[in-house]
């Protein structure tokens, strides 16, 4: 008995001292640590991200700026508003050195380049293969096997630069394609005699959220439903209803978008409930048709009315009404951007278009006359005269070729 609680106490001995030798190691580090900031100038703040480069280099991103350790000394890169080198004064979020030897440095206004060479740092303000530059804070940045960077940035995605090729692509638009054409598609399939317009909603805000998105206009300015359910003589923002039921021969117009990564799509389609008139069945087809006359124009070096002219004579040929009240919209990190995109000639050509330009095209054209008014929910906008009317639309991309249709799958 006494052997045994010997051997306790022996154990116990022998923990403690281990305890006591752990903690004093760690209280000396720490303060080794906090006289190292305090003797040579590093910021005691968050530092977010911590780098050493291949030249034995301690670099610290914090909330105040970079600073690097030299292992006797900081030096601080400060901003200097005489030197378009210099690092701009921001939060450093990440850092990351590439093969070639150079710190990448991502802050909380976008991406730098420190070049050792020469000293000297660059705002990273290269266009992507989408037209699309990094804009906001560039959160996480890490290599490949391939030594190709990959940068994370706020409310833009994926960012994917090939250090050879130096060709940068954001992989955020390129996704949306598939997910807001296949919300569309789904929602094509779902319309039939005898659902009604608050189905189509629950079941087209289930599909967006089954993507890993949100639906961008549920409570946009108050309105409540995630799909616009427009039914025969009404042109735009229908509220989605449970009595609303859909007949045989009725058109309805699904306007839809969603939220992937930051990024809104606008997206519009027209569909048959059944079988249809043939007149009604032309109207969706010359409104479609439209677009497409409208996008021919959406180049880069054009000007942006030159595409509003297109669709509206491309209509105007039927005898239809295009609708004067309502009109498409820049898109990008909101729901409706500049400029106003009118559907009908203007006496100015408009902006000239440039690469990068996000635009949602969307001709609304009537059967009858080109008058709406809105209803007393202050949301849905009917044809005056009673007439039938069909809406098409897309978000696309300008580029420095043909515009990408960032909504449809091709």
């Amino acid at each position: 008995m006494k052997n045994t609680n010997l051997k306790k106490m022996l154990i116990a001995f022998i923990c403690l001292i281990c305890f006591f030798t752990c903690y004093a190691q760690t209280i000396g580090e720490h303060y080794y640590l906090n006289s190292l900031t305090i003797r040579d100038g590093l910021s005691q703040n968050t530092v977010y991200d911590i780098l050493q480069d291949k030249a034995g280099f301690m670099w610290f991103g914090t909330k105040d700026g970079l600073n690097r350790y030299d292992g006797s000394s900081f030096k601080i890169f400060k901003y200097d508003r005489t030197d378009e080198h210099s690092l701009g004064n921001n939060y450093i979020l990440a850092l990351y050195e590439d093969v070639e030897g150079n710190i990448w440095v991502g802050t909380d206004m976008g991406l730098y380049i420190y070049y050792p060479e020469r000293d000297v740092f660059e705002p990273f303000k290269q266009l992507s293969d989408e037209g699309t530059t990094i804009d906001n804070a560039a959160a996480m940045i890490v290599g490949d096997k391939n030594g190709d960077v990959w940068i994370t940035v706020e409310r833009q995605g994926i960012f994917h630069y090939n250090l050879q090729t130096k060709a940068l692509r954001n992989h955020t638009l390129k996704e949306f394609p598939f997910l807001t054409s296949n919300v569309h598609d789904e929602l094509a399939d779902f319309v039939k005699p005898g659902i009604s317009t608050l189905d189509i909603d629950r079941f087209g805000e289930k599909l967006i959220r089954s993507l890993g998105c949100t639906p961008n206009f549920l409570n946009y300015n108050g309105y409540p439903a995630s799909i616009c359910v427009s039914v025969n003589d009404e042109v735009v923002h229908g509220i989605p209803k449970k009595n609303r039921i859909l007949q045989e021969g009725d058109i309805v117009s699904l306007d839809a978008g969603l939220i992937y990564k930051g990024y809104h799509s606008d997206a519009a389609r027209t569909h048959a409930v059944g079988k249809i008139s043939p007149e009604a069945q032309q109207l969706i087809n010359v409104t479609r048709e439209s677009f497409f006359e409208g996008i021919k124009y959406a180049k880069a070096g054009n000007h942006l009315h030159d595409i509003s002219a297109a669709i509206g004579n491309y209509a105007g040929q039927f005898g239809y009404g295009v609708v004067r009240d309502l009109v498409g919209h820049g898109i990008g990190t909101h729901l409706h951007e500049d400029p106003q995109i009118p559907n009908f000639p203007q006496k100015r050509r408009g902006i000239r278009l440039i690469p990068g330009m996000t635009l949602a095209i969307e001709p609304m054209i009537n059967q009858g006359r080109a008058d709406v008014e809105w209803l007393d929910d202050d949301w849905t906008v009917v044809t005056q005269d009673g007439s039938l009317s069909a809406h098409y639309e897309n978000t696309i991309l300008i580029t420095e070729d043909e515009p990408e249709i960032l909504t449809l799958s091709r």
